[in-house]
């Protein structure tokens, strides 16, 4: 009932992990896990190193600690969803791509070839977004979106909106860079000092009917 953690010379390999405890949970053992499959799990915290594609099919209730997902390849939902009033951070290869009913306060994600999706249904501040090789990055949010921390798609394209009651979208003097940038939002605000880049694509600013004020710089090619 308390705190979980794996010892660094040992490593898991079951079909589906599921579990709950009122504390932490770390699994991110160097010994790289063999999980596929991540099912319901409530924690106060959760860590995860596996080594190759993991499926989320349950809730995964964070509590207020972060959740850290770490795999050697791809990360879905597959009737999935994670809940945390912390930062979900993913690294990934090939893909991270979360289109459940997620509820996450923060999101940080790196991830090489694939692309990087997220739905969410809460006021959201995005940390960092780094996606290489290709792909797109698209966060699509039901509340608030503040970045506090760069996006970056490199060769491919950046959709950031937010939706609904409240659903501002503000960038602050954080840079937004990829190959065609879309930013949607109820009133979208940039600060002095942020660069958004669409390299030879386009950009399109959408304020919802709410106002739209960019202070920084917009570059396309």
């Amino acid at each position: 009932t308390g705190a979980v953690t794996q010892s660094p010379s040992t490593a898991i390999s079951t079909r589906t992990l599921t579990g709950s405890t009122v504390g932490p949970v770390n699994l991110g053992s160097p010994n790289t896990n063999t999980i596929p499959t991540l099912g319901a799990f409530t924690s106060d915290g959760f860590t995860l190193n596996d080594g190759g594609s993991l499926s989320l099919t349950g809730v995964l209730a964070g509590g207020t600690g972060a959740v850290d997902l770490v795999s050697s390849e791809t990360i879905a939902e597959s009737g999935g969803s994670i809940s945390t009033t912390g930062t979900l951070q993913t690294s990934s290869a090939g893909g991270t791509t979360l289109g459940g009913s997620n509820a996450i306060a923060g999101f940080n994600a790196d991830n090489s070839g694939g692309g990087i999706s997220l739905t969410n249904a809460a006021t959201l501040q995005i940390t960092g977004i780094t996606q290489s090789g290709g792909g797109p990055v698209t966060v699509d949010n039901t509340g608030a979106t503040t970045l506090t921390g760069a996006v970056s798609a490199g060769t491919g394209s950046v959709t950031l909106q937010a939706t609904g009651t409240g659903g501002t979208l503000a960038l602050g003097a954080n840079n937004v860079s990829g190959a065609g940038v879309t930013l949607e939002g109820v009133g979208v605000t940039q600060s002095t000092g942020s660069v958004v880049d669409a390299g030879s694509g386009d950009i399109l600013v959408n304020g919802g009917g709410g106002a739209i004020a960019m202070a920084g710089a917009l570059t396309t090619t």
